[in-house]
């Protein structure tokens, strides 16, 4: 057992060394360049997976065994590493960042749940507001993950404040009285005698059974809607992150992807792509807004219908 400690112990530099070598017959037995590359993926695949060397120098391995296999040249592979679209990405990183440092989505979600009231179609318009315009600038993931959890705490509260005023709707009577008269209703109450002596004859009234264990039609209703509108929330969240993101060259990645493919076509043919942050943000804000409106109006027709 000591022995087999130590080895586990050892497993990764075991994975350092030996891995390089068991992936050489892909090298010598295919000798094209598909191989090779073949080669670097797997290997680097190999360290990603069992984290033998952290992951961030796991990713600049390609700058060493790219020249060192002759796939290429080190000037080459080094030119991928920072381009227009990673600098692009590294932005957007850094915007995430700073907005989740310094708490601005929750003011600025808070700010406008404030303006918009508590009903349920303007507190879904309180959340897809924010949650669009923060999608514009970061990832729609990113987006998702700083607002889920102020809708959540939304929920909790609507939860609790509907409970206390049920509590507090209900008014405990102690009295001695076979009647009590509020505002036209009566109530009758039972002698405490005949019921504490029914309870010690073992007798159960099957009458009085089920009205302690109904569950009134109002209580579920309210239940069902409570599940709608978790639902309502936590979908709208996530649907408003998509639709900001179409509205600038940063709100998502496939748009910086097209960027950079569009200037590399460009780039083919001598020419200049006409794809910038402007131009795209005047395409896509249009479109983006009209469809953060027949969203918020579809998803009120679908979870808050009847």
């Amino acid at each position: 057992m000591g022995v087999l400690r130590d080895l586990l112990r050892l497993r990764n530099i075991f994975i350092i060394i030996l891995t390089p070598i068991i992936l050489l017959p892909i090298i010598y037995s295919i000798e094209t360049k598909e191989a090779k590359c073949a080669y670097i993926v797997i290997l680097m695949a190999v360290h990603w997976i069992t984290e033998a060397l952290p992951i961030a120098v796991t990713s600049l391995l390609p700058i060493i065994l790219t020249p060192l296999i002759g796939l290429g040249t080190a000037k080459t592979v080094s030119s991928k590493y920072l381009n227009d679209v990673s600098m692009l990405f590294l932005g957007g990183l850094m915007m995430a960042v700073a907005i989740e440092h310094w708490n601005i989505h929750k003011r600025l979600a808070l700010r406008i749940l404030l303006l918009v009231g508590s009903e349920p179609r303007w507190l879904m318009l309180g959340l897809m507001l924010p949650t669009w315009f923060l999608s514009m600038w970061i990832s729609n993931t990113a987006t998702t993950a700083m607002m889920i959890p102020i809708a959540n705490a939304i929920l909790v509260q609507l939860k609790e404040a509907k409970e206390e005023a049920e509590t507090n709707g209900h008014l405990a009577i102690e009295t001695d009285h076979d009647e009590v008269r509020l505002d036209d209703v009566t109530l009758k109450v039972k002698d405490k005698e005949k019921v504490m002596e029914q309870q010690n004859n073992g007798e159960v009234n099957k009458e009085e059974y089920e009205k302690k264990n109904y569950i009134p039609e109002t209580s579920k209703k309210e239940s069902q809607e409570y599940k709608r509108i978790c639902k309502m929330l936590s979908i709208c969240i996530a649907h408003t992150a998509n639709v900001g993101g179409i509205a600038s060259l940063t709100g998502t990645n496939p748009n910086v992807i097209l960027k950079g493919q569009s200037d590399i076509i460009y780039d083919r043919y001598n020419g200049t792509s006409p794809l910038t942050f402007a131009t795209w943000f005047m395409y896509g804000l249009p479109i983006s807004a009209i469809m953060l409106v027949l969203a918020w109006i579809w998803l009120q027709i679908f979870f808050l219908r009847g």
